[in-house]
């Protein structure tokens, strides 16, 4: 049975409002980092921020690719001994970028 009211064509995501501010997230995305906890056999222990646009670079991306990253980086710190690392969003003074 169809109906007497026209219905107005889809326009599909790029016409849509949700569409535009989707664009817009893509230019203000934060920074993603691989945040590495290290210490020396000294007991001094320090973060390493390794910083990679999000535009590149996913969450997941950075979780996958995050062991290959920090042996490159356990190779150039031969001192340092790797305890823990994680993914996350860049932060700067306790604030999202």
């Amino acid at each position: 049975m169809q109906s007497d009211r026209a219905v107005p064509p889809r326009t599909g995501w790029s016409g849509s409002r949700f569409a535009l501010s989707r664009q817009t997230e893509k230019v203000k995305k934060p920074m993603i980092e691989l945040v590495i906890a290290a210490c020396l056999t000294t007991g001094e222990c320090r973060e390493s921020r390794l910083t990679y646009d999000a535009h590149d670079v996913s969450l997941m991306t950075c979780m996958v690719a995050g062991q290959a990253e920090i042996a490159r980086w356990q190779q150039q710190h031969p001192a340092w001994q790797v305890k823990r690392w994680h993914c996350g969003v860049a932060r700067e003074y306790g604030q999202v970028l």
